[in-house]
């Protein structure tokens, strides 16, 4: 929240300055200013190139507000965005040192174009406000003091959901189902006397329409339960089964390419196995029951960032 604040006082900041000048500019227009102003045959070629790279940042930034707000999934489009970005680095990298060249040209330079290429600049700051906005309202972000804050506030009804679950399943089944936005499902494996698996990049929705499907409990209606309740406590997929110690397991959230988790477990940890997680850089152990996980991605450290840190801030505070 403290950079959204910086930001947005950066954009005010801008748009006082470009207004200052724009309203100084009107009573004293310079000589020339009043030459030919809208002829695009005499301006710089460098100025040129200002306004083509400011444009796409806008158009660019203007996409990405819209992924936020409309994409389905949106961890899995911002990564093929960011496969693209990377991807076109030599276009890319160009535009962003000539829009790093316009605003300082802007800052610095009082000319007609100057003051327009301001402008844009405060309108671009106040899209990248309204994205980092966005983003803490999508979680695309997360670390252990958010997911502990979140299951102090939802723990209880967490257990709720994973108990009802457990006992709604048939006898020795396994189901593991992640939604992603408007209650898609993105995949879907269930394990059991009918067997069913399902992903959405590979399978037709018609998978999960079957009569086998209907046989096994999958129907639209309950698909559509399960998301509404794993909403209600800010999860997005589960895997639990009702034959095993195994915990079970709630998709917080997806950043990039890795996953957080919460790990529950029906019956409290051992120490042997207290031990074990402790050990593992990609567990953290908040109590007996409650372990939280993540899982890096193909590409990428596996370790659960930031887990020493806090770690050692709750051992500093048991001992107190």
């Amino acid at each position: 929240m403290i950079i959204i604040a910086l930001f947005f006082v950066l954009s005010i900041a801008l748009a006082a300055l470009a207004f200052r000048r724009t309203k100084r500019a009107e009573r004293s227009v310079l000589p020339a200013e009043t030459a030919e102003p809208n002829s695009i045959e005499r301006m710089p070629f460098s100025i040129i190139l200002c306004y083509i790279a400011t444009g796409i940042s806008t158009l660019f930034l203007l996409f990405l507000l819209l992924v936020f707000c409309f994409a389905a999934d949106i961890n899995g489009t911002m990564v093929v965005i960011t496969f693209l970005f990377a991807a076109l680095w030599f276009i890319t990298i160009p535009v962003a040192c000539l829009y790093l060249y316009s605003f300082v040209r802007s800052l610095f330079s009082n000319n007609r174009h100057s003051r327009k290429l301001l402008w844009l600049h405060t309108i671009n700051m106040l899209l990248v406000c309204m994205l980092a906005v966005a983003d803490v309202q999508t979680g695309q972000t997360c670390d252990a003091d958010t997911m502990e804050a979140h299951y102090r506030q939802y723990g209880r009804d967490m257990q709720t959901l994973v108990n009802d679950i457990r006992h709604s399943l048939p006898d020795s089944t396994r189901l593991s189902v992640e939604f992603i936005r408007y209650g898609k499902v993105d995949r879907l494996f269930l394990k059991g006397r009918h067997s069913i698996s399902y992903n959405r990049e590979i399978d037709s929705i018609g998978v999960l329409e079957t009569r086998r499907a209907r046989a096994a409990g999958i129907t639209p209606e309950r698909l559509e339960t399960l998301y509404r309740r794993l909403k209600a406590v800010g999860c997005r997929g589960i895997d639990i089964d009702n034959y095993s110690r195994n915990p079970a397991v709630l998709l917080f959230r997806r950043v990039s390419m890795g996953a957080y988790y919460f790990c529950l477990y029906d019956i409290p940890l051992t120490d042997n196995e207290l031990k074990e997680l402790t050990s593992d850089d990609a567990m953290i152990v908040l109590n007996r029951r409650v372990v939280l996980q993540y899982g890096g991605g193909a590409i990428g450290g596996q370790n659960f960032i930031g887990k020493e840190e806090f770690e050692q801030r709750h051992h500093r505070a048991d001992k107190k």
